[in-house]
């Protein structure tokens, strides 16, 4: 996932020395990060797909990013794949904000 091994190797090391630093347990960590960190966000390929559905009036996969992205946080099986990382297609896409 990471290409460049060794800078990823040291970041975490220096990432886990901070950790033991700071003295918060896992678990606290765990709640804190859930807290900020959504779950859910609008990556740009999910936009496109979206626009190019609401192009042939087929407004289904803007009503389920709109539902999914209302508690962003929140853990929702349903959209479970949009969670995932982007497709290899999908990496890189820009969409302008005239879209």
């Amino acid at each position: 996932m990471f290409p460049q091994q060794e800078a990823i190797e040291r970041w975490l090391l220096a990432y886990q020395e901070r950790l033991l630093s700071e003295g918060c347990n896992p678990e606290q960590r765990y709640v804190a990060m859930k807290a900020i960190n959504p779950k859910y966000i609008l990556r740009n390929y999910l936009l496109q797909q979206a626009i190019d559905l609401a192009k042939e009036n087929d407004f289904s996969l803007v009503s389920q990013l709109l539902d999914m992205l209302q508690a962003p946080y929140d853990d929702k099986p349903e959209y479970a794949g949009y969670a995932k990382p982007p497709p290899a297609w999908g990496k890189g896409m820009a969409i302008s904000c005239s879209s």
